[in-house]
C-alpha cells in the first residue's frame, strides 16, 4: 500500500498538479480511526496535490476497542469540532438525523468536473435513502462479497453453474448436488466459508435483518424461528460434509498464506473481492456471481457496504476545503490512479475504473447495500459470544442435540454474557 501511495505522489508531481498558485496553509481536522491509516490511504495523496492543506487526525481506535456507540460518536463530533468526519455506516442514518453533517448536493451540483453519474447508482441510491433524498457523505470505495465458483469442477461433474441472486437455501442445495456428484471425495468441498460456523450464521442473519441481541444490547434474541431457519442448513451441511469452515478445512492442501479456495478442490466460496488477487494466477477456471440474498430482499445484500464514508461537520469553518478533499478522493483522478495498484482488497465506487480481468466483476456492482445492523456490544462481549456460541454449535453437531435445546441454551449463554 505504501509503495502504491509513493507511486501516486510521483505521478501527481510529474503531471504538473503541483503547479498551483500559492494558497494559505490550513489544517483540516479529521475524525478517523487511525492517523497512519488515514495518511496512507488518503492524506498523503491529497497533500501532494494540495500542499497547502494539512491534516490533524482525531483517532477513534480506542473508542472502537471499547465498543463505540452512536451517542459517544455524536458527543465526540460536537466536542472535537472536526472539519471532516469518517462515519461508520452503522451510525450513518442517526448522524444525519442530528443535522451534524453538511448537505453535499449543492457542492456536487456546482462542480463541473465531478461526474457523479460515474458512481455506482446502487450506492448513490443507498446514500440518498439515508438522507431523505440528499447526500451527506460519499465513499470512494466499498467492500463487497460475492459467490466465487470453480468452473472447472462444475464442468468436470456436469453440474450447472451458480447464478446471480441465489438464496442461501439454493446455494446449500447446489453444494450438496456437486458434492454428491463428486462421490464424496475426501479432498472435495462443495461450499467453503472462511469464518466460524457462528460467524457464517451471523452473516446470513444480517442479510435477513435478524439479530442475536436487541437494539439496546440488553436482551438475547436468538431463540426464534428465524434463527432456526438460519442454523438448520448450516448444521446439516456441516454434518453431511458439504460445508466446511476455516475450523475444519485442514484436509485441503493449501499453500501457506493462500486462501483455501485457491487449492482447486473447493466448488464454491463466499468471500470478499480481495480473493481475486490470489486467483489471478489460479490453474483452474473460475468466475463470480452475486452474494447469496434473502428472497425477500433479492436486490440487496448485507455483503455490500460503503466503507469510507466521509462527510463535513456542519460547524466547520473550512467547508470549501473539506469539500475539495471529498471531491478529490471520490473523483475520477483518484479512481484512475487507484486502479493502477491492481489491488482488489476494496472496490472503486466509480464504475469502469477497475482493471478488466475477464471475470464477472459486475456481480459486485449489480446489487444494493442492505441496512447494516448495529450490535451495541463491546468488543469483549462480542468476542465471548462468538466463541461461546460457536462451541455450542459444534457441540450440537457432535452430540446430536435437538434444535429446540440448542436455541434455548444459546439464548441463556448470550443473556449471561450480556448481564455481566
Amino acid at each position: 500500500m505504501k509503495r502504491w501511495i509513493s507511486l501516486l505522489i510521483v505521478i501527481i508531481l510529474i503531471s504538473g498538479c503541483m503547479n498551483r498558485a500559492e494558497e494559505k496553509d490550513i489544517t483540516l481536522r479529521v475524525l478517523y480511526f487511525d492517523t497512519d491509516e488515514f495518511m496512507v490511504k488518503y492524506g498523503s495523496i491529497f497533500h501532494a496535490k494540495y500542499p497547502n492543506i494539512n491534516f490533524e487526525v482525531i483517532p477513534l481506535s480506542a473508542y472502537y476497542k471499547e465498543g463505540l456507540s452512536e451517542n459517544t460518536l455524536k458527543q465526540l463530533i460536537k466536542s472535537e469540532q472536526p472539519d471532516l468526519v469518517y462515519i461508520d455506516e452503522t451510525f450513518f442514518e442517526s448522524i444525519i438525523s442530528e443535522e451534524i453533517l453538511v448537505d453535499l448536493n449543492p457542492y456536487i451540483n456546482n462542480s463541473s468536473d465531478f461526474k457523479i453519474e460515474e458512481i455506482n447508482p446502487n450506492l448513490l441510491e443507498y446514500l440518498r435513502s439515508k438522507g431523505q433524498g440528499k447526500i451527506f457523505a460519499l465513499s470512494p470505495t466499498f467492500s463487497a462479497k460475492a459467490l466465487f465458483y470453480n468452473k472447472t469442477l462444475f464442468d468436470q461433474y456436469g453440474v450447472d453453474y451458480p447464478n446471480d441472486g441465489m438464496s442461501w437455501d439454493n446455494v446449500f442445495k447446489l453444494a450438496s448436488t456437486i458434492t454428491n456428484s463428486a462421490q464424496n471425495k475426501s479432498d472435495f468441498v462443495g461450499l467453503f466459508y472462511d469464518d466460524t460456523l457462528f460467524g457464517m450464521a451471523v452473516d446470513m442473519a444480517a442479510s435477513q435483518g435478524v439479530r442475536y441481541v436487541d437494539t439496546r444490547g440488553k436482551n438475547a434474541t436468538i431463540n426464534t424461528s428465524s434463527w432456526e431457519n438460519i442454523l438448520n442448513p448450516i448444521l446439516e451441511g456441516a454434518i453431511a460434509g458439504t460445508l466446511k469452515t476455516r475450523e475444519n478445512i485442514n484436509e485441503i492442501e493449501v499453500n501457506p498464506g493462500s486462501f483455501p479456495f485457491t487449492s482447486g478442490s473447493i466448488a464454491m466460496t463466499v468471500d470478499y473481492s480481495y480473493l481475486i488477487d490470489d486467483l489471478l494466477d489460479a490453474d483452474f477456471e473460475w468466475d463470480i456471481v452475486t452474494a447469496p440474498v434473502d428472497p425477500a430482499y433479492s436486490k440487496s445484500a448485507s455483503a455490500i457496504s460503503p466503507n469510507a464514508l466521509f462527510g463535513i461537520y456542519s460547524g466547520s469553518d473550512k467547508v470549501e476545503q473539506s469539500w475539495r478533499f471529498i471531491q478529490y478522493i471520490n473523483g475520477s483522478e483518484f479512481a484512475n490512479t487507484y486502479q493502477m495498484s491492481n489491488n482488489y482488497s476494496v472496490l472503486l465506487s466509480r464504475e469502469g475504473y477497475n482493471k478488466s480481468i475477464g471475470k464477472n466483476l459486475e456481480s459486485f456492482y449489480n446489487i444494493a447495500p442492505l441496512e447494516v445492523l448495529n450490535i451495541p456490544l463491546s468488543l469483549e462481549q462480542s468476542e465471548e459470544i462468538f466463541k461461546t456460541i460457536n462451541q455450542e454449535l459444534w457441540g450440537a453437531i457432535n452430540n446430536d442435540i435437538s434444535m429446540k435445546e440448542l436455541l434455548s441454551s444459546m439464548q441463556q449463554e448470550i443473556q449471561t454474557i450480556i448481564n455481566r
